[in-house]
């Protein structure tokens, strides 16, 4: 099922039912619209969701849906985790999230989601232009209380060492078993992750940044190389 939308800015904004019938969908359904005000789902059986563009009203029965994929580029909204809420009566059952942000600005306030029970794995990534500060992303991870695997890519052309919230508070992850950072800068996050995520197997820093070796990649590299001094025993720390 594809719905795609197109035009220019002057062209009247839409309603639009989609209708599917009763076979399985294991190949993703995309839906890519800028002018659309909400769209009404019939499909039973529909399992995994792509959506790029503003937040939208989604209404309908999806009752198989288990594989999110939100693209959200932050001139459309004025909150990075407002993508999120129009599937706010789906988010429980969501066993696969995939947001994918453009950031041009700092947030303070976060709307307030429902809890991602049966999330299961979970990746965010994050094109990060002028914001020093991402509170959004501790604020998903809480939410997510079964949360197995965590995959946070983050693109910057400036250091955010203070990319998450000023404050982060204890909160054990039991379920939490694999870990990957892909644009590290600092430990503030590892260290998050491994006093709260008690049976963590696995984490993977990757500290890249645009092209090459450059002297802020060396830099976040022997960061992550401290790490090892704070490790528990039997614990697999990999940095490429």
């Amino acid at each position: 099922m594809v719905v795609a939308g197109g035009g220019y800015g002057g062209e009247p904004k839409h309603d639009v039912t989609v209708t599917r019938g009763n076979r399985r969908c294991d190949l993703p359904s995309t839906l890519n619209t800028r002018f659309l005000e909400s769209v009404e789902f019939c499909a039973p059986k529909l399992v995994t969701f792509k959506y790029f563009g503003k937040p939208i009203r989604f209404m309908g029965s999806l009752p198989l849906l288990a594989e999110l994929d939100i693209m959200h580029d932050d001139d459309d909204d004025d909150d990075a985790i407002c993508p999120l809420l129009p599937f706010s009566s789906y988010l429980s059952q969501i066993e696969t999230l995939k947001l994918t942000m453009w950031l041009s600005e700092d947030y303070e306030e976060i709307p307030q989601i429902p809890e991602l029970t049966n999330l299961k794995n979970l990746i965010l990534d994050v094109t990060n232009l002028y914001c020093s500060r991402f509170p959004s992303f501790t604020y998903l991870v809480e939410a997510a209380p079964s949360l197995h695997k965590l995959t946070f890519k983050l693109f910057s052309p400036i250091r955010s060492t203070a990319i998450l919230s000023s404050t982060l508070a204890p909160r054990p992850h039991e379920c939490l078993k694999d870990v990957e950072i892909f644009g590290f800068c600092d430990q503030k996050l590892v260290m998050y992750v491994l006093q709260n995520a008690i049976n963590l197997e696995k984490i993977i820093c990757n500290p890249y940044r645009e092209r090459g070796e450059s002297e802020e990649k060396e830099k976040a590299r022997k960061c992550a190389c401290q790490l090892r001094e704070k490790l528990r025993s039997g614990f697999k720390l990999i940095i490429l």
